[in-house]
């Protein structure tokens, strides 16, 4: 994460995203090479946490740019609509998520746990059943990585040209905090009763 947080300001959000997003990629394909030793998998789980713990980071930089871009455009500050909208794109997509581990286990003949007594006993679980869970814990996750890393190409808030409407962008604000001040303190003189 401190790695992150240096090289974001060189990088910029975009570069920062799409090299996290290819690490935990690279972790988790090699997961499912090494994931039935778990001694091994440890290793894999590095190069995962350095690529989530990036992408978080890029994340909030990321939306903070689409909002500026927005501002720019619009005049208006819409940081809640941003918030909202991610909120209800998110919490679905993890509902599929969810959805399609289960359905992918399930298809790879997961055994689940027995009710004995009211309490689950693990049953225990075929080559093929082990292979089914890390290819929908491993393989389905890297490929949509790589997928949103290489349609990150595309994304325009960035380069040389985004750097200077981002400076613009900050100086403009400075400017409504003055001028916002400005009227506090004049709000709080006292009037003259004659």
């Amino acid at each position: 994460m401190i790695i992150n947080l240096k090289k974001i300001a060189k990088w910029q959000p975009k570069k920062t995203m799409m090299m996290n997003a290819y690490s935990s990629a690279a972790g988790l394909v090699l997961l499912f090479i090494i994931g039935y030793n778990s001694m091994l998998a440890a290793i894999s789980f590095l190069f995962i946490g350095i690529g989530y713990a990036g992408m978080s980071i890029a994340n909030f930089a990321l939306m903070g740019d689409a909002i500026d871009n927005d501002e720019l455009i619009t005049g208006k500050r819409r940081e809640a609509i941003y918030g909202g909208v991610n909120a209800i794109v998110t919490k679905p997509a993890i509902s599929i998520a969810n959805a399609l581990f289960l359905a992918i286990i399930t298809g790879f003949r997961f055994k689940a746990p027995l009710i004995i007594g009211g309490v689950g006993v693990k049953q225990a679980q075929d080559a093929i059943a082990l292979t089914g869970i890390l290819i929908a814990f491993c393989i389905v996750p890297a490929i949509l990585l790589v997928t949103s890393a290489l349609t990150l190409r595309w994304y325009p808030l960035d380069g040389p040209e985004w750097l200077k409407k981002k400076k613009y962008i900050m100086e403009l604000h400075e400017q409504k905090e003055k001028e916002f001040l400005k009227s506090l303190s004049e709000k709080s003189k006292p009037k003259k009763t004659d």
